[in-house]
């Protein structure tokens, strides 16, 4: 059961979907592109994000939100007690993606007959995973599954699991890795895989990805 959770937990901040395949306007400004993309993605800020693909705020939140709900419905296998309780795993799923921490480097032009640029990331990884883990644990030491009697509700769990280890979790030692970002027809692309990969490195979470 602590495994099944930990996989579900973890798999939730896993961003399901491609968020910046094409659209964006010309920019010489490849680092700055990068930049945009990852506050975007991590819901830190979308004014940038918005001037370089020219969509709206309003549309900007919208496609956030729904990629956030779309990257935590599986959740719901877990059962929630309420409404309420749902409202307040998403809320604490926001913070934590908010937590990511990192900088933008420099582009360096790809070599050879290979278009693009790959950027350096630095980050500092927040090991989401073990944290739940070991909340879970003591959780269990002292609290019970609730239950209407048919229902365990393993989401309410898992809110209170999340919500407590986003209080004690802690950065790790400073690492970096290489974005590659592509260019197309002039416009600049971050493929799936690479922010992925961020993803998984950001918040610890790459047996989650290997063993689905």
């Amino acid at each position: 059961m602590r495994r099944y959770i930990n996989k579900i937990a973890a798999a939730c901040l896993v961003l399901a979907s491609l968020l910046l395949l094409g659209g964006c306007r010309r920019t010489e400004d490849v680092s700055g592109y990068v930049q945009a993309c990852l506050d975007y993605r991590y819901q830190k800020s979308p004014e940038k994000y918005c001037e370089l693909t020219g969509i709206s705020a309003s549309q900007a939140e919208k496609e956030s939100e729904a990629l956030l709900e779309k990257s935590i419905s599986g959740v719901k296998e877990l059962h929630f007690s309420s409404d309420e309780k749902y409202s307040s795993f998403t809320d604490i799923c926001r913070k934590i993606l908010k937590k990511a921490d990192y900088q933008v480097g420099e582009a360096q032009k790809k070599h050879g007959e290979q278009s693009g640029y790959l950027v350096t990331v630095t980050y500092r990884p927040l090991p989401v995973e073990e944290t739940i883990s070991a909340e879970y644990d003591s959780y269990l030491e002292t609290e019970s599954i609730p239950s209407d009697g048919e229902t365990l509700y393993l989401g309410d769990v898992l809110t209170e699991v999340l919500d407590s280890s986003l209080e004690i979790v802690e950065y790790r030692e400073e690492k970096s890795l290489e974005i590659s970002v592509e260019e197309q027809d002039g416009r600049l692309a971050i493929e799936e895989e690479e922010l992925g990969r961020l993803d998984d490195a950001l918040f610890g979470i790459a047996e989650v990805r290997d063993t689905e």
